[in-house]
């Protein structure tokens, strides 16, 4: 045979043994495994464990079950499994290629994801969909139907996404009225909810309206700041923070001694949430991520898996344009004369420590935690799949055993699925649980990093060894606004922006993320430059691109009245208020064209 014949056999055996084709009815034999089941804290040697399909069949000590004829065995010797690790609050940009977004969970063996910001994206769906029909290869999907953070969705919204999705999230702006609307439509129609705090609702009503998830540890932390509830300023966050940042440095103690002085509040605000019965996400790693981006920028551009973080995200930070150092230098200029000489990171460390604070505090009250990490955080650099490693790491460093910080990822999700689905279907190695499977080379329980030694993943019956691992491609995208605008600075002129535009739609949508708002703050950047046919031409492509957003419609009719195009400005401003009615500067813009 000559050497193309070996080649041809050895991709055969690396497409076979990954568990690409293997239909419902295949079995899957781990021999002789140190099994973690994640049910207790123990690890049981030499087992035996039989997965038919996507379910655990049966498992035993090795030599009295007996193996099925043909099928696939994979030795488990000196090996460790333990069940697949859930990201529990997670988000999908487009800026990532969609089997590449999926594959970085899968690397890191992350079998489960919950997917915020889904609705309405009904790709989600489809996708989730195929992932379990095993066309499409990725982890289990857990979908988010609507999220509410003002008037602008009613309550009654909620129904459109009971159907198909499992839960839905609330911001932080909503009104204590709004937020009542919604969650008593959510009770009747007993739909999962997870949030966000509400700034003008606070912990006691989030409690008593029967929420059944906290988004975010760090939600806890606005409860110990003083600030009116009852105000109409939208959006909050801002407003709470710079309070905050007041009342920290007026009080002129250290972090340390600023922690104590809350220490009480804090015990009491983890025995309500104890009460609750609720869960709550962690998301540890975006405040600490937080601290590196701005206090410790070497250390930060260090990381590996910056590689994988979205394009734009580096772009901006190499720029000193990134959200959290605008907000902290603004801060900064506000607040310099009571921060006597700190650049905010004394702040930031009583941000990132309180947060640490809360969930140690939780974790020893023996609250539900859950495994989440905010990936991939637009505006921090958390990255797909090592985001969770990074967590548990953090975990341990915060006082759990390492049995306890995996137990958030699969013990407890398994839980939250359960309360959420009505079925507990992954998270530990039972019979007739789903075969979800990381198979380590060494002891986790001993050593959390020792979960990155994969030697393989299952997901949903699926086996990937540690070649398939390695040979799933993870493609980075850039965003068609910085390429647009790359050409719009080197080559300006409205022709040149067109032929990029068409080169990008004819054959590279995979390299290319579309997103409504970058493209949307192109277009102004141009017509405030007088470049109005170029800026034109950029909201023009935002309506081809978003041809159901009232606002790309909007701001296409505001172009073309600034350049003078009373036709064009009127038949666009009516496009957007048909998509939106309530569009009401829309319709006073609209008017006062129509008058001249």
């Amino acid at each position: 045979m000559n050497a193309g014949g070996f080649l041809i056999i050895f991709i055969l055996l690396v497409f076979f043994s990954s568990g690409y084709c293997q239909n419902s009815d295949s079995i899957t034999v781990f021999k002789d495994v140190n099994l973690i089941p994640m049910t207790s804290n123990i690890v049981i040697p030499h087992q035996t464990v039989i997965i038919e399909g996507k379910r655990i069949r049966e498992i035993g000590n090795m030599g009295s079950v007996r193996i099925p004829t043909h099928a696939q065995i994979i030795n488990g010797e000196g090996k460790y499994l333990m069940p697949g690790l859930a990201d529990m609050h997670a988000h999908y940009l487009a800026d990532y290629e969609r089997d590449s977004f999926f594959n970085l969970f899968l690397k890191n063996g992350v079998t489960t994801v919950r997917l915020f910001q889904s609705f309405p994206n009904d790709s989600v769906l489809v996708w989730k969909d195929k992932i379990t029909r095993h066309e499409l290869l990725g982890p289990t999907l857990f979908t988010c139907g609507m999220m509410f953070n003002g008037p602008e969705l009613p309550a009654s919204s909620i129904l459109t996404s009971k159907r198909n999705y499992d839960f839905i999230k609330i911001y932080g702006d909503l009104s204590s009225e709004e937020f009542k609307d919604v969650m008593k439509i959510a009770r009747q129609e007993k739909i999962y909810t997870i949030g966000h705090i509400p700034f003008l609702v606070g912990l006691d009503s989030f409690i008593r309206e029967g929420m059944n998830e906290i988004a975010h540890a760090g939600e806890l932390d606005y409860e110990l700041v003083d600030f009116p509830k009852r105000t109409s300023l939208r959006p909050m966050f801002g407003y709470v923070i710079d309070r905050w940042v007041k009342q920290f440095y007026q009080t002129n103690l250290t972090p340390g001694q600023y922690l104590q002085l809350k220490d009480l509040e804090m015990n009491a605000i983890v025995a309500k949430v104890k009460a609750s019965g609720m869960f709550v996400n962690t998301t540890s790693v975006v405040p600490k991520i937080i601290v590196e981006q701005l206090y410790e920028k070497d250390k930060f551009m260090q990381r590996p898996e910056l590689k994988y973080m979205i394009r734009s995200f580096m772009t901006d930070y190499r720029a000193g344009q990134n959200t959290y150092t605008l907000q902290m230098a603004q801060i900064h200029k506000k607040h310099k004369k009571i921060m006597k000489g700190d650049d905010g990171r004394k702040f930031i460390e009583v941000f990132y420590k309180m947060n640490l604070l809360f969930v140690k505090k939780l974790h020893e009250a023996d609250v539900p935690l859950l495994l989440a990490t905010d990936t991939p955080a637009e505006v921090v650099a958390v990255v797909p799949g090592y985001s969770v490693h990074e967590e548990m790491q953090i975990y341990v460093g915060n006082g759990f055993a390492p049995y306890e910080a995996i137990k958030t990822g699969t013990f407890n999700a398994g839980r939250a699925v359960e309360a959420m689905t009505g079925t507990n279907s992954i998270g530990t190695i039972e019979i007739d649980k789903q075969a979800d499977l990381i198979l380590t080379n060494s002891n986790p329980l001993d050593d959390i990093a020792n979960i990155r030694d994969i030697q393989g993943i299952m997901v949903q019956g699926r086996w990937l060894s540690k070649i398939s691992l390695d040979s799933l491609e993870v493609i980075m995208k850039t965003s068609i606004t910085d390429a647009l605008m790359d050409v719009a600075r080197k080559k300006p002129g409205v022709e040149n922006l067109i032929n990029k535009y068409q080169e990008i739609k004819a054959d590279s949508l995979k390299y290319y993320a579309v997103l409504e708002s970058p493209l949307n703050e192109l277009g102004y950047k141009l017509c405030n430059l007088k470049r109005f046919e170029e800026g034109i031409e950029v909201f023009r492509i935002n309506t081809i691109e978003f041809s159901n957003s009232w606002n790309a419609f909007d701001s296409l009719g505001e172009a073309y009245m600034r350049a003078g195009n009373k036709t064009l400005a009127i038949e666009n401003y009516e496009k957007s208020i048909i998509l939106n009615p309530n569009n009401e500067y829309g319709k006073a813009v609209l008017k006062k064209i129509k008058r001249k």
